[in-house]
């Protein structure tokens, strides 16, 4: 080592190489900048390129120190900007789509099943604003939430690809698909970019336990109401006679199935054959019921009812096929195993409702017989909570 570098060297009071001035350079030299480091030595990181985002920059400087350093350093833009664009668009117009088209009818009038779309989106529009937010700011958790909100709209997407009815609606069918696929190109985006790794380095990112809480309640909210509101719809005509209805002159038989007329209805009969089906009829509230006897073909309960609602469509003039699946399922009335569904037609008529069909198969196990229930209403269906107590079978 030379003379000259030895003194110059901040180590040189607790060097412990042999000082032997031959000339050559020292291994052990670190220059002498005036200060000392508190354990008499130098860190390596206080020699790192301060153009580095590794883990020993990470390391070295706080998290807000890091953020600023990130937010002067590195720039967003390119596909990542457009990220950020599309992703507050979207989560705002489906929002703003839910709540400018709501109709308590589409979801059969089912609380909860509202609830499915009134509390999902407003949360998928927050955790989107908090993921634009934090990549601003270079929050550590910026990743964790940008893919915390794609994978909500991806399985929200895939619950309505397997559970929806896209019957006559070719057009939603696409768009599902569509969003699916970008659902993945998004995630495969967030996960290799480049520009990502710059912005947020995988050394700086963390999860808080505040987006624990988000993801959390991404699962249970709409699990919880979704599959509450189903329920409610099968569990709504699951009903007993308790013997308030006494079978009087309303009373009317037809077959083996016996059944009172409910309050407001009109009610006659095809023909002077008692298994002739009854129309009832309430003029005020435009709702029409056809009960019959109904004989099975030897298939499922599901399938027989679909063979009737598929012959009913064939029999009419306006084309069923447009309609939509409204709700569908089996459930029990009066102790009998009855299977139903429920279609809306998208066609508004000259006052601006909508048309309901409800078909209802009520399976009388001591026999062969069934009762077939046909109705067409604007929406309110709580006539059936009249009707359907009292049918009864001989």
């Amino acid at each position: 080592m030379t003379e000259e570098q030895c003194q110059q060297c901040n180590t040189r009071e607790t060097c412990l190489e042999i000082k032997n001035f031959d000339g050559t350079v020292c291994p052990n030299f670190r220059p002498d900048d005036g200060s000392k480091n508190d354990e008499n030595e130098v860190s390596e990181t206080d020699f790192d390129d301060v153009s580095s985002h590794g883990a020993s920059e990470t390391k070295r400087r706080g998290n807000k120190e890091t953020r600023e350093y990130l937010k002067q350093n590195t720039r967003i833009h390119g596909w990542l900007r457009f990220f950020e664009v599309i992703t507050i668009i979207g989560a705002v117009l489906s929002l703003g789509y839910t709540l400018f088209t709501f109709n308590f009818d589409d979801y059969g009038r089912s609380v909860f099943l509202a609830l499915f779309d009134l509390l999902t989106l407003p949360l998928l529009l927050v955790v989107a604003i908090l993921a634009v937010v934090a990549f601003e700011r270079r929050n550590a958790d910026a990743v964790f939430l940008a893919k915390l909100y794609i994978l909500a709209v991806f399985a929200l997407n895939l619950f309505s690809l397997i559970f929806g009815d896209f019957e006559g609606d070719a057009e939603g069918l696409k768009w599902i698909v569509r969003s699916l696929i970008w659902g993945v190109v998004w995630f495969c985006y967030l996960t290799f970019s480049k520009q990502v790794k710059r912005v947020i380095p995988k050394e700086y990112r963390k999860v808080w336990k505040q987006d624990g809480l988000l993801f959390a309640l991404l699962i249970v909210i709409p699990f919880v109401t979704y599959f509450q509101g189903m329920h409610e719809l099968k569990c709504k005509y699951s009903i007993e006679y308790d013997g308030s209805f006494d079978f009087d002159d309303d009373e009317r038989v037809v077959g083996t199935v016996i059944f009172q007329v409910p309050e407001g209805f009109d009610c006659e009969q095809f023909g002077e054959n008692p298994n002739n089906n009854f129309i009832l009829i309430n003029y005020d509230n435009h709702i029409i019921v056809e009960i019959g006897e109904y004989y099975p073909l030897g298939l499922t309960k599901e399938e027989e009812l679909d063979t009737i609602f598929n012959t009913w469509i064939a029999g009419e003039d306006v084309d069923r096929n447009l309609g939509e699946i409204m709700s569908e399922g089996d459930t029990v009335v009066n102790g009998h195993p009855c299977v139903y569904k429920v279609k809306r037609w998208k066609e508004e008529d000259y006052d601006g409702n909508y048309s309901y069909v409800r078909m209802y198969l009520i399976y009388n196990e001591n026999s062969t017989e069934t009762c077939l229930i046909n109705c067409v209403d604007r929406g309110d269906d709580s006539y059936l909570n009249d009707l359907l107590p009292t049918i009864q079978f001989k």
